[in-house]
């Protein structure tokens, strides 16, 4: 057999006519004849030249068929790509093939959770900033839950319960699932039978219209349109009466102004009127003096002035003596 650095067309015919011999994975610890056939990367190569420790490709080898080039070597774990984001359009990838295995889900662990969600709803989680999730909480802020399964919170502090209450973010409540409404201080604010109270629980409003003082309870104003002093005397009726403190007759009436315990002091003309009843002034502008059978003997003061009865003249207090107008 003639010695050939390779397969030409005068050696073609005996190299094919010749026995090749497999001899398997090529190895440098092996010594090679002519025909024998070797496996490099994964390609086939028949020795054209005895040799020991030559690896193929090489002058004493040639690969079987077209040869090696390009081809996709298993070797090359397919780094002899012509172009790697040509093959990935080709194979319909996109960019999914650039990123690494922990940016996609492991062994369906959403759908895992989902399902699970789907099966008790109380069991889907959303921690934000750290927040640690209860079983039955559905989203938490800052390690406090917001909403939950029967018992809702806010930063660790209940906001709802299974009973319809209401609470501040402090911890007191609001309102309960009776329809009764609280301060902060948790003094009741609104009761469900329509009252209204003060911050220290004194009764302010109820649900008959009356209003009432803060102090010590006593009525500010009734469904019948009156309204009362602290004392609870009357201050004003429905009719437009005003009345003075503790009972001492009305202050104003339809009649007109009164001094205290009756007597008129004023009417709807423009006139005037002393507690004794005497005119003081009148509509038109006059003013009237008081009229006495004699002086005055209690505490007279300057400028003071009557018209004696008796006399039938006017007299005007000097500051020591009554003094008779001229």
């Amino acid at each position: 057999m003639p010695s050939a650095p390779g397969i030409t067309a005068a050696n073609c015919r005996d190299v094919i006519n010749a026995t090749l011999f497999y001899t398997g994975a090529w190895s440098s610890a092996s010594a090679y004849t002519v025909n024998d056939v070797a496996i490099e990367g994964g390609i086939a190569y028949v020795c054209i030249a005895a040799n020991a420790n030559s690896q193929p490709p090489s002058a004493d080898w040639t690969a079987m068929g077209s040869g090696s080039a390009g081809a996709l070597l298993a070797a090359n774990n397919l780094s002899d790509l012509a172009s790697a984001s040509t093959a990935r359009t080709h194979l319909g990838l996109g960019t999914a093939a650039t990123f690494a295995s922990t940016a996609f889900d492991a062994a369906g662990a959403a759908a895992t959770a989902q399902a699970a969600a789907e099966t008790n709803a109380a069991s889907l989680y959303l921690p934000l900033a750290g927040g640690t999730m209860a079983p039955d909480a559905e989203i938490g802020l800052n390690g406090g839950v917001i909403f939950g399964g029967t018992v809702d919170y806010f930063l660790g502090n209940p906001l709802t319960d299974e009973y319809d209450s209401l609470y501040f973010s402090a911890g007191g409540v609001l309102a309960d699932g009776s329809g009764n409404l609280y301060y902060a201080t948790g003094a009741m604010l609104a009761d469900n039978i329509g009252g209204l109270y003060y911050g220290d629980s004194a009764r302010l409003a109820d649900s008959n219209g009356n209003l009432y003082y803060s102090s010590y309870g006593a009525v500010l104003a009734d469904s019948n349109n009156k309204l009362y002093y602290g004392s609870s005397s009357i201050l004003a009726d429905g009719s437009g009466n005003l009345y003075y403190a503790n009972g001492n007759g009305a202050m104003a009436d339809f009649s007109g102004l009164h001094y205290p315990n009756g007597p008129l002091m004023a009417d709807g003309y423009g006139n005037l009127y002393s507690p004794s009843g005497a005119m003081l002034a009148d509509e038109d502008g006059s003013m009237f003096l008081g009229v006495l059978p004699s002086a005055p003997v209690t505490g007279p003061i300057k400028g003071q002035m009557y018209f004696n009865s008796t006399s039938n003249h006017a007299f005007v207090y000097n500051g020591t003596a009554w003094v008779q107008f001229a």
